[in-house]
């Protein structure tokens, strides 16, 4: 793949590498999903994969409807007091906490605290909190790439990525992108972080290899869906992830119309025919979005019917709907056990998904308004961001459902 001045892969596509997907917890689906570094979903070298979660107002909203509490643990509609399932650790962190990301090899996660715009590094050994960041404003999705150890996050209120270097526990870079930055997925191959935001409806990347972290548009056709066929009144760009299987090597932008947008992996521009862009459409009201590399396949979810489509990434076919939780913010996949996470905001649960047989293996309880979800496929932990408790829940997938 050749690179033009300001970092962008341009010209002839990736032809051959090792499949590595980031995903950043966040917003909208920001869902995302990642492996490998990953920073939203699915597996890669490095065994990571978080997820985003739908938005940081979402979150805000929880709270001030006067969710709040922290009931953890236990399968949903256990009885009171049933010993918890597969909970390990129940650890306080910041107000509203909105994202949630790790470096497994630092044995670190990372939480966004939206309201107090600081972030909660987590040792992930001890499952102790070891320091507080201050970052930029209304912070949400977050990333880690476990080859640099760079921290990536969206402060939606100053427009703005700010990277963080774990080694100083300070802000070393902030990129001003466009308004409201929503969703976020991280290249860790490549260390490209993909942002989608919702005033102008572009995906935009961020270079976290060169020395300015230059912000670059992809392709020429931006906004990404413009030449959907679709009728589009309000167009809101919300989750991004990829799959960099060389047999797929595509990035999935999620639209609040139900069209998802498929971007090339190589030439960053949008797969299809000029006027007929690869499109494709789900029901409902789609949000996070997850990506396993391993078996190819897309996670959607619906906040607004309560299940997660499965996408065929081969075929763009949609290939099952499950059933899941009450608005499912986020999502989040384990390649190592092949299972499928979601926290489902209005339930206070997170739902498991059998990916072989795409089937819901049941729920556990976990806090309060769960709004993000970060998987290590290495340990097999399920980390879940609880934003109208102000904890995070760690669970051993192995024990769960």
């Amino acid at each position: 793949m050749h690179r033009g001045a300001n970092g962008m892969a341009v010209a002839a596509p990736r032809t051959s590498r090792t499949p590595q997907n980031g995903g950043a917890g966040g917003p909208a689906g920001a869902s995302g999903d990642c492996r490998g570094t990953s920073v939203t979903g699915a597996r890669v070298s490095h065994g990571w994969t978080t997820a985003w979660r739908f938005a940081a107002a979402l979150a805000a909203a929880a709270i001030a409807a006067g969710l709040a509490g922290c009931g953890v643990g236990g399968l949903a509609g256990a009885p009171a007091g049933s010993t918890p399932h597969g909970l390990i650790a129940t650890v306080p962190v910041g107000p509203s906490p909105a994202g949630i990301t790790a470096d497994p090899t630092l044995h670190r996660a990372y939480v966004t605290n939206s309201t107090a715009n600081t972030v909660s590094v987590m040792d992930t050994g001890a499952n102790a909190v070891l320091q507080t960041i201050p970052v930029g404003t209304s912070p949400s999705a977050i990333a880690a790439n476990p080859v640099t150890h760079q921290v990536f996050l969206l402060a939606v209120g100053n427009s703005a990525v700010n990277v963080i270097n774990p080694s100083s526990g300070t802000v070393t870079q902030s990129v001003t992108v466009d308004n409201l930055p929503w969703g976020a997925w991280l290249d860790t191959s490549l260390n490209l972080l993909f942002v989608t935001t919702q005033a102008s409806n572009l995906l935009t990347v961020v270079n976290g290899s060169t020395g300015t972290f230059a912000v670059t548009p992809l392709g020429s056709i931006l906004p990404v869906n413009s030449n959907i066929a679709v009728p589009i009144t309000t167009v809101l760009l919300r989750g991004v992830a990829g799959d960099l299987n060389p047999a797929v090597n595509a990035i999935y932008v999620v639209n609040a119309n139900g069209a998802i947008d498929v971007i090339d992996g190589g030439t960053y521009l949008p797969r299809g025919s000029p006027g007929n862009p690869v499109v494709i459409q789900v029901d409902g009201n789609p949000a996070a979005i997850a990506v396993d590399p391993q078996t190819n396949k897309i996670y959607v979810t619906d906040i607004d019917n309560f299940a997660v489509d499965v996408i065929d990434a081969t075929t763009n076919i949609i290939i099952a709907r499950v059933p899941v939780g009450t608005h499912p913010v986020a999502v989040a996949v384990d390649s190592t056990l092949n299972r499928i996470y979601t926290a489902n905001k209005d339930d206070n649960t997170i739902s498991v998904i059998d990916g072989s047989s795409n089937l819901s293996l049941g729920a556990v309880k976990v806090g309060s308004a769960p709004s993000a979800i970060a998987v290590d496929s290495t340990t097999d932990r399920v980390y879940v961001a609880n934003g109208g408790s102000a904890n995070v829940t760690v669970l051993d997938g192995k024990q769960i459902p």
